[in-house]
């Protein structure tokens, strides 16, 4: 399985001059680090939202923790020029950045690479009697070896980083929402693929 390190990828987020810049971060927006006290007649960007404050009262418990969701992009691509052969990149972008910042490919990073088992690894699922829930299970099974560096952060609490500003927090990466078509968010879900 093609995938890369979740704090190696974070942290060229959190370096780069270019993506770092005020005007793309809504961490220093009033109401994103005490979401709790703020007053929404409307939604806006994510950090108005019932989830964001939900997972800031669960997940935030000190002044210096840091929520930081994560936003998922889940899609196939094909690799040839009949579309035959496909991956399906799992890429992510951090939920600090506003959403000017996250419509824009330098925000996102590629996590890792789910291949199509059927031609990558020429298995016939047809010829197992059970071969539709063993074609999902495989996808599941591929996707925890991909997540597995979030997993373990997470389980860790997270990680110190110190930002550009001075201010050092304890940055907390729950899974905000994941972006995807309806083929692929179904197989995620393990639903069945029927559009009859």
């Amino acid at each position: 399985v093609a995938m890369f390190d979740f704090k190696s990828l974070i942290v060229s987020l959190l370096v780069d001059p270019l993506l770092m810049q005020k005007q793309n971060l809504l961490m220093f927006d009033k109401d994103y680090q005490k979401p709790q006290d703020a007053q929404h007649d409307m939604f806006g960007d994510i950090h108005t939202g019932y989830w964001f404050a939900n997972a800031h009262k669960n997940l935030c418990k000190k002044d210096t923790d840091l929520l930081c969701p994560l936003i998922m992009f889940i899609d196939g691509v094909g690799l040839d020029k009949l579309q035959r052969l496909s991956l399906e990149p799992v890429t992510f972008t951090l939920g600090i950045f506003n959403r000017n910042a996250r419509n824009s490919q330098l925000f996102w990073r590629v996590l890792g690479y789910i291949p199509s088992t059927e031609k990558h690894c020429n298995i016939k699922y047809d010829s197992y009697t059970n071969g539709a829930s063993l074609k999902k299970e495989h996808y599941h099974e591929l996707l925890n070896i991909i997540l597995s560096g979030i997993k373990q952060v997470q389980d860790e609490g997270g990680f110190r980083w110190t930002f550009q500003c001075g201010k050092t927090y304890d940055l907390k990466f729950p899974i905000m929402y994941v972006i995807g078509d309806a083929i692929g968010l179904d197989k995620l879900c393990n639903r069945k693929e029927t559009y009859t």
